[in-house]
């Protein structure tokens, strides 16, 4: 890969992972520990965990 795209990927990665952090620091008071799903988890977070895991299995593939 060429030097160029990879530190724009390493950007982004860490830009997302900023974001991901800021989402998820307050714990939602409404978990459910028997299902380990929240009830009212917003759009925003739930697509950038998706594209975070996406982004993970794309990177396994690759090595």
């Amino acid at each position: 890969m060429r030097n160029k795209k990879v530190r724009g990927l390493r950007r982004k990665t860490k830009d997302m992972i900023n974001r991901i952090e800021e989402e998820t620091k307050e714990f939602p008071s409404d978990f459910q520990k028997i299902t380990g799903n929240w009830k009212n988890i917003n759009k925003k977070s739930s697509k950038l965990f998706t594209y975070f895991i996406r982004l993970i299995y794309v990177k396994v593939l690759e090595y």
